[in-house]
């Protein structure tokens, strides 16, 4: 999974009802990764709600 800009988080924000759990990788440089990540399913990452 690379690096998603802040444009792509607004548009997904818009698709899903304004509404979308996304996570935020600390070792990532700020990049977004899908919910089902398995680091966070292993508690390796932080959870987001937007």
């Amino acid at each position: 999974m690379g690096i998603r800009r802040a444009g792509i988080v607004k548009e997904r924000r818009g698709k899903y009802g304004g509404h979308h759990a996304e996570i935020r990788l600390a070792a990532d440089g700020g990049g977004w990764n899908n919910v089902n990540d398995p680091l966070l399913q292993e508690g390796l990452a932080e959870h987001k709600d937007y």
